[in-house]
């Protein structure tokens, strides 16, 4: 008895330990997510800030930063907005652009996804940035269901096992039993 409750024992700290694993990788996956999100955030502002050093150029100005980071921008989806027109536009589709319908949905998702950043490009005058999370980020996202999917997968798995172990074990039970009362089955047939 004493070795079934230790097995029972062993068990349940492995399955402790597996489930402390599983709930630090969510939890530093959630960190990772937040940390990318905020990194995303500070791109952003050194776009708007680079967008207001071209509006406000002169010939004396040096545009050659400002230039390289709205170029370098390669997987930030991002759209000014200037009384309902799209000043500039960086990675979004040209068929999103051109059809007023999918640009306003297209606004919405990004309206989800972060919060706008309204910046004065002169003085009195306002520009709205939209922006929405990169392709990186999208898969970061789903990233903890993958792993909790292969969780439950490796659970039903095991408990398929031990399922099976134990019918395993219960018809060898069967089969030994069975085949002892054939055997005194027999005995008694040989003994009348």
């Amino acid at each position: 008895m004493s070795f079934s409750e230790r097995t029972n024992t062993t068990r349940w700290i492995i399955i402790s330990v597996c489930f402390l694993i599983i709930s630090l990788i969510l939890w530093n996956t959630y960190n990772f997510f937040l940390i990318f999100k905020n990194e995303e955030r500070l791109k952003m502002n050194l776009f708007v800030n680079a967008q207001i050093t071209i509006v406000n150029a002169d010939e004396n100005t040096d545009v050659e930063l400002p230039l390289q980071i709205i170029d370098n921008n390669t997987s930030i989806p991002a759209i000014v907005i200037l009384f309902d027109k799209v000043v500039s536009a960086k990675n979004v589709p040209d068929e999103i652009l051109n059809n007023k319908k999918k640009r306003d949905i297209f606004l919405k998702k990004l309206k989800s996804e972060n919060e706008p950043i309204t910046f004065e490009y002169a003085p009195g005058k306002y520009q709205t940035l939209y922006y929405g999370n990169s392709a990186l980020l999208n898969k970061l996202k789903y990233y903890p269901i993958a792993l909790l999917l292969i969780v439950f997968l490796c659970i039903a798995l095991i408990y398929n096992f031990y399922k099976s172990t134990k019918m395993a074990t219960q018809k060898k039970l069967w089969a030994g039993m069975a085949k002892r009362n054939r055997t005194s089955d027999r005995n008694t047939f040989c003994l009348l």
